[in-house]
């Protein structure tokens, strides 16, 4: 019975986008900007615009100033597409208390997630926003 909700309750969420997409292999090319909203320290907060080249961050720069940042961040303390991926696909398994995830038509991939792992954990919520998101 859990689980039936649970899955009800993704689907008006999500608008059912759930049953149309499901988080694939990211790409091994690509450029996007991404932003998250969490509880961790606000420099790894962004927005960020980073380069992945063969599956690796290949340039990653701060939105706002065009300074750089560690390649190092990248994946770890700044997500990249992989791990927002990652991150869903361990979201659904885990059955997150609550998952939204709204998809971009164009590039289908996710243009925003939100996951909350536990209603009874505080501090655990996180959103990722991915914008300009290019193929390279």
């Amino acid at each position: 019975m859990k689980s039936s909700y649970l899955m009800l309750m993704l689907g008006i969420t999500t608008g059912c986008s759930w049953l149309a997409h499901s988080p694939a292999e990211a790409p091994e090319n690509y450029t996007m900007r991404v932003t998250q909203q969490c509880f961790c320290h606000p420099q790894f907060s962004g927005p960020f615009d980073i380069e992945i080249r063969q599956g690796a961050p290949y340039r990653a720069v701060r939105s706002s100033d065009g300074k750089a940042i560690p390649l190092s961040w990248v994946g770890n303390e700044v997500p990249d597409l992989a791990v927002i991926m990652r991150r869903i696909q361990q979201a659904e398994a885990q059955a997150a208390y609550q998952l939204e995830i709204n998809w971009s038509d164009e590039a289908g991939i996710p243009s925003s997630v939100y996951i909350d792992r536990s209603e009874m954990i505080a501090d655990d919520e996180v959103t990722y926003r991915i914008e300009n998101f290019q193929r390279l």
